[in-house]
């Protein structure tokens, strides 16, 4: 008896510990843990947009441009006092030489942040000409929108020499089967919908600029220890002045004249920031709150795809962002949350989430041991500028 209850104990530990070694312990290592943060911040930002959105439906643009224009100067001016507390902690004889440094990193990835923020707003711009009334029905545009997986991963391949193993390869398709179980109740309504073909070539040819976008940002920020404050500051910033043109394209979209535009932007920023609501069909009074708690999602999020990005890769938080999808549609049965604009609870978005999740961590699994910090298997810095000589 004695025997059997030691066997059995042995075989109980030596469970436990292959469970933590080989499970629990890469699942909870900092990059995993990164990616998970990742998720339900992304589900958060899309909820509050839904929520702010409700409450300032007639002014889609002027909150759209919110977004880079409150975000660049809040992330740069934050960047900027972390460096010169960081600066002021150092030994006086070291200061000089940090400083030095620091200016010298900025000055070479200015034009990459630059790029970046610039390629970001041609995706934003592509997507909304694309989503623009019924010219693509809602299901199909969903699902057209997870192209970026293969899009991103293709442009990694290509550019940064990525090679995939046969885990990662089957982990995407996992995920993407997961997206299709979610939407698979809308199927009839995607197929019945009479979507626009050159819209569709639109947001699909969005992708181009989005993979780009994904993978100099992973270049860069692995290349450098760069302040992911100041960074995307840094992209916000141009993405906003970047925008500017496209207000001619993007109003009309919206059935407001060009000749409006003044009176559209003074109008949601009185109805955001006052909550009083002077177009009908507007309900103004909750749009702030609603919008701040939206700003902080969006001020988490960012930083965290910067630090998921440099301790996994593009493609991995792409892969973790398709999650969102069936994550969100499980928020939107939370009564409370959203009244009369519940939703049911529907198997599709379980079974969708479940097998996203499982598609996530199978490709997780198949990743390669990442590099030390400090090191990249992906950059040379001598390709972005660094010569040695000061310049």
């Amino acid at each position: 008896m004695g025997d059997c209850n030691g066997t059995t104990s042995a075989l109980y530990h030596k469970g436990a510990d292959w469970l933590w070694r080989r499970v629990w312990q890469p699942l909870l290592r900092p990059a995993n843990v990164g990616l998970l943060s990742l998720l339900v911040l992304q589900t958060g930002v899309n909820l509050s947009f839904k929520k702010v959105d409700m409450n300032v439906a007639a002014y889609p643009y002027i909150l759209s441009q919110l977004q880079p224009f409150l975000c660049g100067p809040f992330y740069l001016l934050w960047g900027v006092a972390l460096e010169v507390h960081r600066n002021n902690n150092l030994p006086a004889d070291k200061r000089l030489e940090h400083t030095h440094n620091n200016n010298r990193m900025y000055r070479r990835l200015l034009w990459p942040a630059t790029v970046i923020g610039a390629l970001f707003q041609v995706y934003l711009f592509l997507m909304f000409v694309s989503a623009s009334g019924d010219l693509i029905s809602g299901p199909l545009l969903v699902l057209l929108s997870q192209l970026n997986i293969p899009a991103v991963m293709i442009v990694s391949l290509i550019f940064l020499r990525m090679r995939f193993k046969i885990w990662q390869y089957l982990g995407a398709f996992i995920i993407l089967a997961g997206v299709v179980i979610t939407l698979w109740p809308l199927f009839p309504q995607m197929m019945n919908g009479a979507s626009s073909t050159w819209a569709i070539i639109v947001n699909i040819m969005s992708n181009v600029p989005y993979a780009f976008a994904m993978i100099c940002m992973e270049y860069y920020v692995k290349a450098e220890p760069v302040n992911d404050f100041i960074w995307w500051g840094i992209v916000y910033i141009v993405q906003f002045y970047v925008g500017i043109p496209f207000i001619f394209a993007m109003l009309p979209l919206q059935g407001v004249p060009i000749t409006d535009l003044y009176e559209h932007v003074s109008k949601g920023i009185v109805c955001i920031f006052t909550g009083i609501e002077n177009t009908p069909g507007t309900t103004c009074t909750s749009g702030l709150f609603y919008f701040m708690i939206f700003w902080v999602f969006v001020l988490g999020y960012n930083v965290n795809t910067t630090y998921s990005i440099r301790t996994t890769s593009a493609t991995a938080v792409t892969l973790v962002l398709a999650a969102t999808l069936p994550a969100a549609n499980l928020m939107f049965t939370v009564h409370w949350l959203w009244g009369r604009e519940t939703s049911s609870l529907s198997v599709y978005d379980i079974a969708g989430l479940v097998v996203v999740m499982a598609g996530v961590v199978i490709y997780q699994f198949g990743q390669p041991k990442p590099p030390a910090p400090g090191e990249s298997h992906l950059i040379d810095k001598q390709a972005i500028g660094d010569d040695g000589d000061g310049s």
